[in-house]
C-alpha cells in the first residue's frame, strides 16, 4: 500500500518509545455482507420466529432496470446485519423493467443485494469485484414502490456513469447541514461534509435515496430520483431530530450456558458494529458483554427512537458460539420506542459440535484494559475472535468444534497482528489441542506477550550534549492501530502507557482507500467512524495527552497495479488530477470539522502523490493551496505534512510542521556499528534531506523515528515489518533499538529547526534508566 502521510519544551531529547502497534487493515473485522448460500431455487424463506415486538409487514413493489444481458428472471436476497439471509424475491422482466413483490417491515432499514444467482450479482459501480455491491431501504410507511437501476453484473461490461447527483441534508428544525450522515444511493455510501453535502456520479434511470446516521440522532429518510444523461440533479433532504431514549435488555440464559460471559452484537455503533469505507462492519471487541444481576444477564444502552435493531447473542464469536435455534443462527429485532424493555430468553448456543471453553490467564504484567484474542492458526479454519474478561482475572471464549480435529492457536493481544504470545523455545510455534469426543475446559497460563520487554540501559548515555533550545517540541508516539478494528476498545490501555513513559503526544490515524481510477478518480469515506475520532480525541485529552490525527489515503490491490501502468505508462491527465485532489478537499474538509470541534492539536493535509508526473504539478499545486486554504478557515490546530515532491510545490510554506521523509533510510552501517557511527550517518542524512527542506520552506520539520533494526535500516525495511504478522521468526534486539535511539538523539540535538520526534510500532524498554538533567 502506498501512503501519504505530534509540543512542548526540549528539556530532554530521549524519546521512551512504548507500543509495538502492528499496521493491518482489517484483520478481525467481520466484513458484514451476505453469507454464501445455494441458488434461490434451493432455498426457501426460513420459518418466522416470535419477535419482541409484533411488526407491521409492508407489500413493497419493486421495479428494476437491468443491463441488456440480463436473463429473464433476477433475484432481490435481503439479509440480515448478521449476514444471514432473510428471504429472496424473484423479480422478472416486464416490459423492459424487472418487477416483484416484497413483504418487509414497516420502519425498518434493511439491506439487499441483485444477483442472478450466487456467484453472479450486481458489481459496485466503483469497482468490478466479486464483493457484492449492498443497497439499503428505509421501508418508510408511505413506501409503495421502490425504482433502481443496476449497475452491472460482476465480471461482465458495464456502462460508465453518466449523469451527476448532489444530495444535500438539512435539520429539519434549524434547517442546518447535517455533517456525517450517511448517504447510501446504488450501493455506494458517501458521509456529507460540513454542508450536508454528498455527490454521486450515477448511470441514466431511477435510484433510491436512504440517508441514515451512525447513532440514529435522526430519524431514517427514503427518496427517489430520476437521473438523466449529462445533468446534474439536486436533491434536499430534510432530517427529523430523533430523541435519545434508554433500552433495557433482561436476559434469561439457557440451561446449558458455557461458564463464560456474553456478548450481544448487532447493527448499531452501540451494538458493535458500524459504517466503513464500504459497508457496514463488525467490531466484534466493542459489543457489550452483558452483566449478571439476580441470575439474570442485563444491559442498559441508549439509543434513539426509531432504530431499527437486529441483534443476537453470542459467547464466541459471530460465525461460531453464536445463540441458534436448530442450528440456525437466532437474529432478534426491534424497533425502539420509549420505555423499551426487551426480555429475551436464549434458546441455547450449543451445535452438534464438541463445545471448547477456553479460560487463559494473562502475563503479571499485562493490560486489563488491552483485548485479548483466541488466535486459531489459518489452517485451523476458525474465527479469531476477542475473549471476555471474567471477574477472576482471566479472559474466556467458546468454540464449538468437531471431534478428532486438530485444532492449532495462540492468544494476541491489544489487536489482531500486534502480538501473540510467546511460547518457548520457538516464537512460531502453536498451541494445540486435539478436539475429543466431550465438551472439554482448556486452562491456558500466558507466559510473555511478543515485544513487551521492558529493557534496561546498556549503552552509555552522553550526559554532556548540547542541546540548542527551541520554541517548542513534539514528543510522542504513534499508534498505527487506527488501522485496526478494535482501535478503540484498547484506546485507553494505550493512553495509560504513554503517560506512564512520560509521553505528551499521541497519533491516531484514519483512512480512505481509492476504490476507482477511470473514468474519474474516487475514494471510499474515512473508514472510522467520527465518533471514534471524537471520543479518542476526549480520552487523550483527559489522560493529558494531546493529540495528532493523520488522515492516510490507501492505495491498494487491484487499484496499487492499475495506478502503476498508469504512472509508468504516463497516462494521466491534468483533469484527472484535480479530480483526485477535489475528492480529497471533500474528505479533509470533514477532518478539518471534526478536529475543530474536539480541540484535537495537530491533523495533516494532503501532500504530493506518488504517482504524480512533473507535468501535472501546477495542477496539484493550485488543489494543494485549495485544501490549506479551506482547511485554515475551519480548523485553528497546527498542519503538517510530509514532503515527497519539493520541485514546484508551493503550499508546504503555508504548513506549521514538514516531516522531511528521512525514516527508514539505508545507513549503510554494520550491525555491530557504534553509537558515534550510527550519528554520523543520522548527521549526513539530516545535512543532505532534512536541512535543505528546511531551508526551502522555512517550516519546522517532525522526524519519525522508525528504524526497527541496524540492518533492517541498511535493507530498507518498513518499521513494521516485523509486526505484520503475530507469528514470525523476527527477533527484536533490544540493545540495537537502543543504540539507534541514542544516536538519532544525539545527532539532532543541534538543530533548532527540527521540532518534533514522533516513535511507532516499538516494543517497551526504558531508556535510559537513570535520567540525568537533559534526558527523560
Amino acid at each position: 500500500m502506498k501512503s501519504s502521510s505530534g509540543l512542548t519544551r526540549l528539556e530532554a531529547a530521549f524519546v521512551v518509545i512504548l507500543i509495538g502497534v502492528v499496521i493491518v487493515a482489517g484483520i478481525g473485522v467481520m466484513r458484514r455482507g451476505p453469507a454464501s448460500s445455494p441458488t434461490p431455487s434451493q432455498t426457501s424463506s426460513p420459518t418466522p420466529e416470535p419477535e419482541v415486538q409484533e411488526f407491521k409487514m409492508q407489500n413493497v413493489k419493486f421495479t428494476v432496470k437491468a443491463p441488456p444481458n440480463t436473463p429473464e428472471k433476477i433475484y432481490i436476497r435481503f439479509f440480515n446485519a448478521l449476514g444471514y439471509d432473510e428471504q429472496f424475491v424473484e423479480l422478472t422482466k416486464v416490459n423492459g423493467y424487472y418487477v416483484g413483490n416484497a413483504s418487509l417491515i414497516e420502519g425498518s432499514l434493511l439491506s439487499y443485494v441483485f444477483q442472478i444467482q450466487p456467484g453472479l450479482k450486481e458489481r459496485p459501480w466503483y469497482r468490478d469485484t466479486e464483493d457484492p455491491n449492498i443497497r439499503y431501504v428505509f421501508v418508510a410507511p408511505a413506501l409503495g414502490e421502490v425504482k433502481e437501476t443496476i449497475i452491472g453484473w460482476s465480471k461482465q461490461p458495464f456502462s460508465p456513469p453518466q449523469g451527476v447527483l448532489k444530495v444535500i441534508v438539512l435539520d429539519s428544525s434549524t434547517k442546518e447541514p447535517v455533517f456525517d450522515a450517511t448517504v447510501s444511493v446504488a450501493g455506494l455510501h458517501v458521509g456529507t461534509n460540513a454542508r450536508g453535502e454528498a455527490i454521486f456520479d450515477l448511470p441514466v434511470g431511477y435510484h433510491g435515496i436512504t440517508v441514515h446516521t451512525i447513532l440514529g440522532e435522526y430519524k431514517y429518510e427514503q427518496r427517489e430520483v430520476l437521473i438523466e444523461a449529462n445533468k446534474e440533479k439536486e436533491v434536499k433532504i430534510f432530517l427529523k431530530p430523533a430523541k435519545k431514549v434508554l433500552v433495557e435488555f433482561e436476559v434469561t440464559s439457557p440451561k446449558d450456558m458455557p461458564d463464560s460471559g456474553v456478548r450481544i452484537v448487532g447493527n448499531h455503533y452501540r451494538l458493535g458494529m458500524f459504517f466503513g469505507g464500504y459497508s457496514f462492519d463488525f467490531y466484534l471487541s466493542r459489543a457489550p458483554v452483558l452483566d449478571e444481576k439476580d441470575g439474570k444477564l442485563v444491559k442498559k444502552l441508549e439509543f434513539y427512537k426509531g432504530t431499527y435493531l437486529e441483534y443476537a447473542y453470542t459467547v464466541g464469536t459471530i460465525g461460531n458460539g453464536i445463540e441458534n435455534v436448530n442450528g440456525k443462527a437466532k437474529v432478534r429485532k426491534v424497533i425502539v420506542k420509549e420505555g423499551l424493555k426487551i426480555k429475551d430468553e436464549i434458546s441455547s448456543f450449543r451445535t452438534d459440535q464438541i463445545e471448547i471453553l477456553f479460560k487463559a490467564t494473562p502475563p503479571p504484567d499485562h493490560n486489563f484494559k488491552e483485548v485479548v484474542y483466541l488466535q486459531p492458526s489459518p489452517s485451523t479454519g476458525s474465527d479469531i475472535g476477542p475473549m471476555i474478561k471474567m471477574p477472576d482475572g482471566t479472559y474466556r471464549t467458546v468454540r464449538y468444534e468437531k471431534p478428532g480435529k486438530e485444532y492449532l492457536y495462540i492468544y494476541a493481544h491489544g489487536i489482531p497482528g500486534e502480538g501473540g504470545e510467546i511460547i518457548d523455545p520457538q516464537i512460531d510455534e502453536y498451541r494445540k489441542l486435539i478436539v475429543p469426543n466431550q465438551d472439554i475446559v482448556v486452562e491456558d497460563k500466558i507466559e510473555k506477550w511478543m515485544y513487551w520487554e521492558r529493557y534496561e540501559t546498556k549503552t552509555e548515555v552522553n550526559r554532556n550534549l548540547e542541546i540548542t533550545q527551541r520554541p517548542e517540541m513534539i514528543i510522542g508516539q504513534f499508534t498505527f492501530d487506527r488501522w485496526s478494528p478494535d482501535f478503540l476498545a484498547n484506546f485507553e490501555g494505550v493512553l495509560e502507557d504513554l503517560k506512564a513513559h512520560n509521553e505528551e503526544w499521541v497519533g491516531i490515524t484514519q483512512i480512505t482507500d481509492l476504490v476507482q481510477i477511470d473514468p474519474k478518480p474516487k475514494f471510499a469515506r474515512w473508514h472510522a467512524p467520527w465518533e471514534d475520532i471524537r471520543q479518542a480525541a476526549r480520552m487523550a485529552h483527559e489522560k493529558g495527552l494531546k493529540i495528532f490525527v493523520l488522515g492516510i489515503v490507501g492505495v491498494s490491490g487491484e487499484i496499487s497495479d492499475i495506478m502503476e501502468e498508469k504512472f509508468e505508462t504516463g497516462n494521466f491527465t491534468d483533469e484527472w488530477w484535480e479530480a483526485y485532489y477535489e475528492e480529497l478537499k471533500f474528505l479533509h474538509e470533514a477532518l478539518a470539522k471534526v478536529a475543530e470541534e474536539e480541540k484535537i492539536e495537530m491533523i495533516n493535509v494532503p501532500s504530493v502523490s506518488n504517482y504524480m508526473w512533473t507535468r501535472h504539478c501546477h495542477v496539484v499545486d493550485k488543489k494543494l493551496n485549495e485544501i490549506v486554504d479551506q482547511t485554515r478557515k475551519i480548523y485553528s490546530g497546527y498542519l503538517y505534512a510530509p514532503v515527497q515532491f519539493t520541485e514546484c510545490i508551493t503550499h508546504f510554506s503555508k504548513l506549521d510542521f514538514l516531516d522531511p521523509g528521512i525514516s527508514a533510510e539505508t545507513l549503510g552501517l554494520d550491525d555491530d556499528a557504534s553509537i558515534q557511527e550510527i550519528k554520523e550517518k543520522f548527521d549526513e542524512l539530516i545535512q543532505q534531506k532534512a536541512k535543505p527542506v528546511y531551508e526551502k520552506y522555512k517550516v519546522p520539520l517532525i522526524l519519525w523515528f522508525t528504524y526497527n533494526s541496524i540492518d533492517g535500516a541498511i535493507n530498507g525495511k518498513h518499521a513494521s515489518e516485523p509486526y505484520l504478522s503475530v507469528k514470525t521468526n523476527y527477533t527484536v534486539d533490544m540493545e540495537e533499538h537502543e543504540k539507534l535511539l541514542n544516536a538519532f538523539v544525539q545527532a539532532i540535538a543541534p538543530y533548532e529547526f527540527i521540532q518534533g520526534i514522533l516513535g511507532r510500532d516499538y516494543p517497551f524498554f526504558e531508556l535510559p534508566g537513570e535520567p540525568g538533567p537533559y534526558f527523560r
